[in-house]
């Protein structure tokens, strides 16, 4: 009987220790910053009203938090000049951080909740043998306790692990700048080289921005053509014969990715070179990778439509027929004046303004390439500020197709 009282004693102390290993991770988890998607709604309002350095001063008011810390160090980065495309606005991010991984630091204690679950279940192993029986007593509230603060921290962690990666992939629509180098095609393998969490960020930023949208045949021509040149390192886009092919492949994807999640492109022969021989094009399309390159391709065709139409060109034979700028008006009556003088009526008409201006004469200008924005007058003459700006604004730059601009008076 007494070794069963000291089994009963162990299996309390036991449990009380694995209920305060416990509260540790989840007091920590319930202090960390839980409105994460405000806190990066009022970021991207500060960079787009090109307010970087308040945005910086938001991230140090909540510098021990790991959104903040990521973020800050993406935001010093690109005022500095630095550009970056999607893996470099990633790997500032996770440098930042605490085991260089949003995984890894938001795992603090985490060694504690698992050394907390042997403890409850030596513990649990051990009441049961010293007194085979339930009752309502302090070991099974202790118990309850725990699976409460165990299930919640797991929760948290995985609710603020998610949050972050939402939060990189904001800044990624910010401030990256995609290239060549970077397409946005994942193998997989090179996303996990460069560190935990690297692949999870994309796909949580993927999943989050492409919850609805259309599947475009030009979109998966430009994944096709991505995923060929960043695995040959070959451009095919000045390869009519291969730009058919992959064409009727596009179509077939978009037709099968509507009623299932991923379908296989096996082009054989899509190309050759004289070093390598004949190459071919094998790879699986995904739903969601789809999305983001259509959604991309849409966003592309969406700044070349904005951008002006070139004038035609001239007529080498144009000096023959006379100019309409210099007709002069039809008038009611005759004018007296001489016939080398312009008359009021014969003045040439002015050319219409290619961007309207308000009355005050202020104007939008983007800050990249000076380009003037076309705006509204009554919508210009409501614009006092930056604030302004990035609410009234909904355009892009019909030049470089920036989206930064400023106020000319």
């Amino acid at each position: 009987m007494d070794s069963r009282v000291h089994f009963y004693q162990f299996a309390q102390v036991g449990m009380l220790s694995a209920c305060a290993m416990v509260a540790i991770r989840w007091i920590w988890l319930s202090t960390r910053l839980s409105n994460i998607e405000a806190f990066m709604a009022q970021v991207v309002k500060l960079v787009q009203a090109n307010n970087v350095d308040r945005a910086l001063k938001l991230t140090h008011a909540v510098a021990n938090e790991p959104v903040a810390l990521g973020t800050g160090a993406v935001l010093r980065a690109w005022s500095a000049g630095r550009r970056m495309n999607e893996t470099e606005v990633i790997d500032t991010f996770n440098g930042a951080l605490f085991g260089r991984s949003v995984r890894a630091a938001l795992g603090r204690f985490r060694a504690l909740k698992t050394l907390s679950f042997v403890l409850v279940s030596g513990a649990v192993a051990l009441r049961l043998y010293a007194f085979p029986v339930f009752g309502i007593e302090l070991f099974w509230i202790a118990v309850g306790a725990w699976v409460l603060m165990f299930v919640s921290s797991a929760f948290k962690a995985n609710r603020l692990e998610h949050d972050t990666y939402e939060a990189v992939g904001k800044l990624m629509q910010l401030v990256a700048e995609p290239d060549a180098a970077d397409s946005g095609v994942d193998t997989g393998e090179g996303d996990q080289a460069r560190g935990e969490g690297h692949l999870a960020i994309r796909e949580a930023w993927e999943d989050a921005d492409n919850r609805t949208g259309e599947l475009t045949e030009a979109g998966v021509e430009a994944l096709l053509l991505a995923v060929f040149r960043k695995e040959q390192g070959i451009d095919l886009g000045s390869d009519e014969m291969a730009l058919k092919r992959i064409r009727d492949a596009a179509q077939k994807v978009v037709v099968e990715l509507r009623s299932m999640q991923e379908t296989q492109v096996n082009l054989p022969f899509i190309t050759a070179t004289a070093e390598r021989g004949p190459l071919h094009l094998e790879t699986t399309v995904n739903r969601k990778k789809a999305l983001v390159f259509s959604r991309r391709n849409q966003e592309d065709k969406g700044a070349q439509s904005l951008s002006p139409t070139p004038s035609l060109a001239p007529s080498p034979f144009s000096f023959l027929a006379p100019s309409p700028s210099l007709a002069p008006a039809p008038s009611a009556e005759p004018s007296l004046s001489s016939p080398l003088s312009l008359s009021p009526s014969a003045e040439p008409s002015a050319a219409p303004p290619t961007t309207p201006t308000a009355p005050s004469g202020k104007a939008v200008v983007c800050r990249n390439c000076a380009t003037p924005i076309p705006v509204e007058p009554g919508v210009l003459a409501q614009i006092e500020g930056e604030f302004d700006l990035w609410t009234k604004v909904k355009t892009r730059c019909p030049q470089c197709g920036g989206s930064f601009f400023e106020l000319k008076k």
